[in-house]
């Protein structure tokens, strides 16, 4: 307090005591040994008019405890947002990484990459052994409204495995659909069982839905494995795609290099436009393909839209890991 705001707080506007016996600066602000010195020294400095309370001052109380509680405030709120962070969790899960998030805006996206039997541009090149699985090319297309006016969509999203010597086990696309007024339609999630090395395949359905102009894709892979004894690949030849009123059906061989028997075959048909844009797509698969062997498979579709004009087929092995019911 300086001298003048003192004088000024005195009844009467003058001070009782000479000024040279008012507390200086330092004195205001003693330390903690002289505080109580300090607070009869000011009291009796400071006049109290007759028939009023006095009022006295004290000493600043140490703020010890009230610096300790506030630490620990402090350390529990981080502790609480760090909790409260959102997870990906799935039971059983090794290690899951991210791949790739990728959004399509008006019904197609083009990636850089490359798809089995497609048109997209080339792959960057990528000798990284640790990449995550990469989004190639996905796409959309909205179908004409049914009987009952309802309407769906039909998509497909194009994926590859980077590495040279894992397979990618248990690989999500995680899909979601916007409408022009904002609304977002439940997501989809589209499993692979395993992506072999290097190799590309892809997942497709079809979802209620009118009005989509957004299509985001999310990719997690549950965890990788090694490549020991999964040395080869799986592809597809002699494609063939005819409509018949309003199914359209795909037929194609599908061989095998791996050295071993596979029990099933997950084989999906991606459909293409004559932009080299993808418009949707569908699968089916193969009871058995012996090593070394190859297998037909026929894919048939209710759910295409019109503008075909090109399909590719991919196929991977579906039954190469057990995946853990993540509801258990």
């Amino acid at each position: 307090m300086s001298n003048e705001g003192f004088k000024r707080n005195t009844p009467g506007g003058q001070p009782n005591v000479p000024l040279e016996e008012m507390p200086t600066q330092e004195q205001a602000q003693p330390d903690l040994g002289q505080q109580p010195e300090w607070a009869a020294m000011l009291n009796q400095a400071m006049p109290q008019p007759a028939g009023q309370r006095v009022v006295e001052v004290r000493p600043p109380r140490r703020r010890v405890g009230m610096l300790v509680a506030a630490g620990f405030g402090i350390v529990g709120l981080v502790v609480g947002a760090a909790l409260m962070r959102p997870a990906f969790t799935r039971s059983s899960i090794n290690a899951t990484t991210v791949g790739a998030v990728a959004t399509t805006a008006g019904g197609t996206a083009q990636a850089q990459g490359s798809g089995q039997g497609g048109a997209s541009a080339p792959a960057a090149s990528n000798s990284n052994s640790n990449g995550n699985v990469q989004i190639v090319r996905q796409g959309f297309a909205q179908l004409p409204a049914e009987a009952d006016g309802g309407q769906k969509l039909t998509y497909a999203v194009v994926l590859r495995n980077p590495r040279s010597n894992q397979v990618a086990a248990d690989v999500h696309a995680i899909i979601s659909f916007t409408s022009r007024n904002g609304v977002a339609i439940e997501p989809e999630d589209k499993d692979l069982n395993a992506l072999l090395p290097g190799q590309t395949s892809a997942v497709t359905g079809d979802v209620d839905g009118a009005g989509v102009t957004q299509m985001s894709v999310r990719v997690v892979v549950t965890r990788w494995a090694p490549a020991q004894g999964l040395s080869g690949s799986l592809t597809a030849s002699g494609i063939n795609s005819n409509r018949v009123a309003d199914e359209l059906t795909t037929t194609a061989s599908v061989h095998s290099t791996l050295a071993r028997n596979l029990s099933d075959v997950k084989v999906t048909a991606v459909y293409y436009n004559g932009a080299g844009q993808i418009i949707g797509g569908d699968d089916d698969s193969i009871d058995f393909l012996p090593a070394n062997g190859t297998a037909p498979v026929t894919i048939d579709s209710s759910h295409v839209p019109m503008g075909v004009a090109r399909t590719a087929v991919y196929a991977n092995p579906d039954g190469l890991f057990t995946v853990p019911d993540s509801s258990d």
